[in-house]
């Protein structure tokens, strides 16, 4: 019988704890990583001391290192005394992360830890949420807009909906693919309230991806298994998902608002672009910046610098008459960025890098695959979706969770790589 080194176990025991502490805080609230990642990497550094980790760098890693290493330079040749540290600190994580992970424990993820500690950490942002909405409606009357958007979640909705229906497909997976979490009531619960809270934060993105992964899984399953019985109960219960979601006025609204003004801007750009009296919604500010961003990245694709982006986007704004969003605080930084993370990155770094990200990103989703780790697919593909309305990677949530996630999972395929091999 093989002996199990006990210095291995207590490691393997200390390495899920605080891997779960980070994995909870990025759940809950991302700008608090530093408290969970800083015992994880004394952890490591122990074990790695203790020779229980190994040095085993994953190429696909790297991808993440390579556009810090491009934002570094970027911020270096256009050197702002104050725009510059801050671009370097805030995406410090695609530097940490892949060098993090390339150090390979002599003991195996325990993947359903890391689905469920993140899932706990989305259900405690989830819980802070309700408890805002409920504080915001103590002095007024109850009325349900106090319990959408941005009043019923404590990050930004759009971040905290594409991190719900990260923790949402990790369950569901971890059940029906991975074999690691046993099959419950609380498994329904948990899913059923995590849709209802996708819903209440009214983010399109996310309600619109959902709505896609019905309609592929009811096409996989005619297609491909033959099982039309299922199909039709994944059909039946989309339906009732949508009867119920189109019941909400703010979604359907919401909805109606966003087809309307992406006809509108398709079909006659030119009288759109001059009516300023149509910046009443977000997704007409939304439809502006595409606009100025697509414009200056013509002018420039070479890029214009992280630190001039903002500047650019101004100058840009200001030239088509929209000088209310034009403005810019005392940092030099601009209200409102594209709105969409390709635009962001060609206009800061140039067409080729942000070509190179969208390469990097289809290669993490072919990965994913082809390692039978189809959560990590999942991630990215929800991160290449959400990157064509947020610049998702310019806030700390995006930069860190998605990151982060990745990077673990890319470590873990490898792990079952080795295992299988």
């Amino acid at each position: 019988m093989m002996q199990t080194n006990p210095s291995i176990s207590k490691i393997s025991i200390f390495y899920h704890y605080s891997l779960a502490v980070c994995l909870f805080i990025i759940g809950a609230y991302s700008p608090w990583i530093l408290y969970g990642l800083l015992p994880f990497l004394l952890i490591v550094a122990y074990g790695l001391y203790r020779g229980d980790f190994t040095f085993s760098p994953q190429p696909y890693l790297y991808g993440w290192l390579i556009l810090y290493v491009c934002y570094a330079i970027s911020a270096c040749v256009y050197w702002d005394p104050i725009l510059s540290p801050r671009r370097l600190e805030y995406k410090l994580s695609f530097l940490i992360f892949p060098l993090l992970f390339s150090f390979k424990p002599n003991f195996k993820i325990k993947l359903n830890l890391v689905i469920i500690s993140f899932g706990i950490g989305i259900l405690a942002a989830s819980f802070a949420g309700i408890i805002k909405s409920f504080l915001l409606a103590l002095n007024e009357p109850v009325h349900l807009s106090q319990f959408l958007t941005s009043n019923i979640c404590i990050n930004h909705p759009s971040y905290y909906a594409a991190f719900a229906t990260i923790a949402l497909f990790g369950l569901l997976l971890g059940v029906k693919y991975y074999y690691c979490i046993p099959e419950n009531i609380m498994v329904y619960a948990y899913s059923g309230f995590i849709l209802i809270m996708i819903l209440l934060s009214i983010s399109l993105a996310a309600i619109s991806f959902l709505i896609i992964s019905c309609l592929t899984l009811v096409l996989y399953l005619v297609i491909a298994k033959r099982k039309i019985r299922l199909a039709f109960i994944a059909v039946f219960i989309f339906s009732l998902l949508t009867l119920v979601a189109l019941q909400n006025r703010f979604i359907r609204d919401d909805f109606t608002s966003s087809f309307n003004s992406l006809t509108s801007f398709l079909f006659n750009h030119k009288e759109y672009s001059s009516d300023k009296d149509k910046i009443n919604h977000g997704d007409e500010v939304r439809l502006i910046m595409w606009t100025v961003t697509v414009q200056e990245l013509i002018k420039h694709p070479m890029g214009v610098g992280t630190t001039r982006s903002d500047a650019t986007l101004s100058e840009g704004l200001n030239s088509l008459g929209y000088g209310d969003l034009a403005i810019k605080d005392i940092n030099g930084e601009i209200k409102y960025n594209p709105h969409n993370q390709y635009l962001q990155t060609g206009l800061e770094l140039g067409i080729i890098p942000m070509l190179c990200m969208m390469i990097y990103f289809l290669l993490l989703i072919y990965h994913g695959i082809k390692s039978n780790n189809i959560w990590l697919s999942v991630i990215v593909l929800i991160l290449t979706y959400n990157c064509l309305f947020e610049s998702i990677l310019q806030r700390q949530s995006g930069i860190v969770g998605f990151a982060f996630l990745t990077c673990l999972l890319l470590l873990y395929s490898k792990q079952q790589n080795a295992v299988s091999g």
